[in-house]
């Protein structure tokens, strides 16, 4: 994503990502068990997107930042290079470049989901 994505750009990446983790039949049995949700805040475009993942369900939904289990605030840039698998969760986190609102156990779940949705956003970039 580059410095002059807008919101409903942003949205749009994220909702086509978000179908083809609905069309991973591998990643919906990964989350069989799961009930958790994040919610990704962008300041700078006044923009919050969250995933919910629930017994094997993947679901995205726009402008919405509170309800969900965890809350993650970064500018676009970070988002892009963590979606994309070039900086781990923990990485950014370590190095203050994200908000962690909400649980850090429930965080590091949400984290290990990562590399599946990577796969997702990057071949909706790519």
């Amino acid at each position: 994503m580059g410095p002059d994505e807008s919101k409903e750009e942003l949205y749009d990446v994220l909702d086509e990502t978000v179908a083809k983790l609905q069309a991973d039949e591998s990643f919906q049995q990964r989350i069989a068990h799961t009930d958790a949700s994040c919610a990704f805040m962008i300041p700078e475009l006044d923009a919050s997107y969250a995933l919910y993942f629930n017994e094997g369900q993947v679901k995205g939904r726009r402008d919405v930042d509170s309800g969900t289990t965890i809350r993650v605030s970064c500018d676009l840039d970070t988002l892009d290079r963590m979606l994309s698998g070039k900086l781990s969760g923990s990485a950014a986190y370590s190095q203050g470049k994200i908000r962690l609102y909400g649980d850090e156990w429930r965080a590091e779940t949400m984290a290990g989901y990562l590399h599946n949705i990577s796969e997702a956003y990057n071949a909706v970039k790519n």
